[in-house]
């Protein structure tokens, strides 16, 4: 993702040190959670941090001491013990603000434009050297959005009691399991027996897709992504059954109308979409636009379930630890048309939350007002939620700290879209 290369003094010292002497662990009753985090640290990352560098041993001898730690370089660094050298020095850094100060530098506007331009030809690259293999299975939908179950699962699962918490207690350590709140408020805003008929958007090889299906026998979908070789994935997968399943390619950003098509098929029209870190992918000025086409499909009433990255999640900090090569475009992207009063914010922090991947696909981190302003503008209705989670590796004693945005929109009764009336 970001650059191999140099490193800023004070960033490059921390990891060095935690690079040669081992990550030691966290004083947890100093370093607490951040303000407005859950203080359960029970989840478990299944990153592996041990090195696979060879260390230097040193044996006694009788002449002088020569024991001194061999300073190493970044060749003999994995990628492996970057991440996790960088994930202990933000954990110990504390401050999510003076860690978006560093490592500004933005990407060209040249670059920006060829990059969404070919948004198509990179994410079938993608998808051509990872396959499935690069995303996990979704196992965890079904538990956040009570809309993906089965109606028995809905009728055994308890309503607003401490059904959700004991349950989030017992899967500590799925990465979905510690948002209890936001589990009930689900449960609570299910109440329709109607067969689900899904879309889901941006559906890549399968990974929400096939879980969801499994888990609940009467569930039928269509599923649309930007990258034929994605939907190539899912067609030849094989669990897929024409009976159940409706894949095809659509590009979320045109204007080509969904509706039309997913009526005309047997499954008929949605009344549950899901859009799960897709909307992130997508440049922040097109989000309003790909909502509202979202919201057209669905009928008054019907459910888009939503979940993506937040503004100061782990995965953004890695962004700014590390310095990248001066011959290298840097990840941060100026976005210049953020909404209201994100923009100035955005402005402050972190070139406005859009970054470059390495391989030129593009990454979004939202901010809660911001994200429920553009909801509202396309005629969704629901609170947006922040979930804080806290991972601790206990083999290291790193806490990884993670920010999601989750929302559960309702379509608005005969209500107008604003999105194509505002003014710059």
């Amino acid at each position: 993702m970001v650059g191999k290369g140099d490193m800023s003094n004070d960033s490059g010292q921390a990891v060095e040190q935690v690079l040669r002497n081992g990550v030691a662990p966290l004083n947890l009753s100093q370093a607490g959670p951040s303000r407005g985090t859950s203080s359960s640290l029970d989840a478990t990352s299944s990153l592996d941090t041990t090195s696979s560098t060879p260390r230097a041993s040193t044996s006694a001898t009788s002449g002088p001491s020569t024991s001194a730690k061999p300073k190493l370089t970044m060749d003999e660094i994995t990628s492996r013990d970057r991440r996790a050298a960088s994930a202990a020095a933000i954990a110990n850094f504390g401050n999510v603000e003076d860690v978006l100060c560093q490592n500004r530098r933005t990407i060209s506007d040249f670059l920006r434009k060829k990059i969404e331009e070919e948004a198509a030809k990179n994410w079938d690259k993608f998808y051509k050297a990872n396959e499935n293999r690069f995303f996990k299975n979704k196992n965890w939908t079904d538990r956040e959005f009570a809309e993906l179950r089965a109606q028995d699962q809905k009728k055994q699962t308890g309503g607003p009691t401490g059904d959700c918490e004991k349950k989030a207690a017992v899967d500590a350590s799925d990465e979905a399991s510690s948002n209890a709140a936001v589990q009930t408020e689900l449960e609570q805003a299910t109440s329709s027996t109607q067969e689900v008929i899904l879309l889901e958007v941006g559906c890549g090889p399968g990974n929400m897709l096939y879980p969801a299906l499994a888990n609940n026998a009467s569930l039928k979908a269509h599923a649309c992504d930007f990258s034929t070789r994605a939907i190539d994935l899912v067609t030849t997968h094989p669990q897929y059954d024409t009976a159940r399943i409706n894949a095809f390619t659509y590009d979320l950003t045109s204007n080509q109308a969904l509706l039309p098509q997913l009526q005309s098929h047997p499954f008929g029209r949605p009344n549950v979409i899901s859009l799960i870190f897709v909307l992130s992918a997508i440049p922040p000025s097109l989000h309003a636009q790909v909502l509202q086409n979202l919201a057209e499909v669905l009928p008054e009433g019907g459910s888009l379930v939503f979940r993506d990255f937040a503004f100061g999640d782990l995965t953004q900090l890695r962004y700014h630890w590390r310095k990248d090569r001066s011959w290298v475009e840097p990840s941060c992207v100026i976005v210049p048309d953020l909404i209201g009063e994100d923009a100035e914010e955005g402005q402050e922090n972190a070139c406005g939350g859009l970054y470059r991947r390495g391989d030129n696909t593009l990454t979004y981190y939202f901010r809660v007002a911001e994200l429920q302003r553009t909801a509202e503008l396309a005629g969704l209705e629901g609170p947006v939620t922040e979930i804080r989670q806290e991972g601790l590796n206990r083999k290291t004693g790193v806490v990884l700290r993670r920010r999601f945005v989750q929302a559960n929109w309702k379509k608005k009764a005969a209500a107008a879209s604003t999105v194509n009336r505002r003014t710059d």
